[in-house]
């Protein structure tokens, strides 16, 4: 008995303080369907955003003038540093950068968010001795930093608010 209370209470207790699994995405009345578009639209980043905001339920549009807003990819960013040398200055540590500048534009093409940007940052160690493992490991550590900025820029979405912009 006084664990089903306890569950009962915890349950309450996250329902009321606003918890939402990951992935859920509400967005306020009036602003789907949203057209993607930009110089980044059709990359792998655009491509991870649009499959997400489909995932969550949001209504995409396929042509400009069909949505009511449009989220504009403006600059897709790929870098690599290194961060540590070892002997005869091979590189034993890179640091990877994947970074987007993004605004969202109402149906009048008002800019009513942004430009935003976001990055996401891994370190990776590199072994010279495999080449083959270390490039397999790079993309797959990019393709998840480009899933992290898509969901980034869903969670600026759903926290903007929409009402107080004209």
């Amino acid at each position: 008995m006084l664990r089903l209370l306890i569950t009962s209470l915890l349950l309450t207790l996250l329902t009321s303080c606003g918890f939402q699994l990951r992935g859920s995405v509400e967005l306020p009345a009036g602003v789907e369907p949203i057209f993607i578009g930009g110089n980044a639209a059709n990359t792998t980043l655009g491509n991870s955003l649009k499959n997400q905001l489909r995932i969550s339920g949001v209504e995409l549009s396929e042509q400009v003038s069909q949505a009511n807003y449009q989220l504009v990819l403006l600059e897709q960013k790929t870098d690599r540093r290194t961060t540590a040398l070892g002997e005869n200055a091979t590189a034993l540590e890179y640091q990877l950068i994947e970074s987007l500048r993004f605004q969202l534009e109402n149906k009048a093409g008002e800019i009513v968010l942004g430009p935003n940007r976001i990055v996401e940052r891994r370190t990776m160690p590199n072994d010279a001795n495999r080449v083959v493992s270390s490039t397999e490991e790079e993309k797959i550590l990019r393709r998840e930093m480009r899933n992290n900025l898509a969901a980034k820029v869903v969670r600026q979405l759903t926290a903007f608010d929409y009402t107080a912009k004209p």
